[in-house]
């Protein structure tokens, strides 16, 4: 004889313990293993993509570069911008301490002079870091929404944040 009060209670734990796992999914993100070769796969293809917008600016072709037209493999909404010797603990401030728990983000940013540090976010988590051989003429301005992650180049070929003009 089924008792049914007992086969209730076993499925109200059940949906109760799957709602926590989708609630756990959705404030921290899915952990996904991508294995090292595709990191460096990605990161390569998203430095040509960044590469060829640059170009493309230089030789007139576009009056910006717009960060939220570059193809990426990965979907963001906000960029985080680190300047030459930025130290771990005041990425950690500013991202907090799991930033570089993803896999793409290991950096030699905090102590190399020739890149800045690129950090794309989705909803607060870390999808994509990387180190980009270009300076920010600003680097008091470090957070761009991806509406207006537009910048130009300056005489140097510093980028400078224009947003939305």
């Amino acid at each position: 004889m089924i008792n049914w009060k007992r086969l209730i209670l076993l499925l109200v734990i059940l949906v109760f313990m799957i709602g926590i796992l989708k609630l756990a999914e959705s404030l921290l993100g899915p952990k996904v293993y991508i294995p090292p070769e595709h990191i460096q796969i990605r990161k390569r293809e998203l430095t040509k993509a960044l590469d060829d917008a640059i170009s493309r600016h230089k030789n007139g072709e576009t009056p910006v570069i717009d960060f939220s037209s570059i193809k990426t493999t990965f979907m963001w909404d906000r960029l985080y911008v680190f300047e030459p010797y930025t130290q771990d603990s005041e990425i950690d401030d500013i991202l907090g301490k799991t930033w570089n728990d993803h896999e793409s983000c290991y950096t030699g940013v905090s102590y190399y002079d020739g890149i800045m540090l690129l950090v794309f976010t989705k909803n607060g988590q870390v999808v994509q870091c990387l180190d980009y051989g270009i300076y920010f003429a600003d680097p008091e301005k470090y957070e761009f929404a991806i509406d207006q992650a537009r910048f130009i180049l300056d005489q140097r070929g510093d980028l400078i944040w224009v947003g939305n003009q």
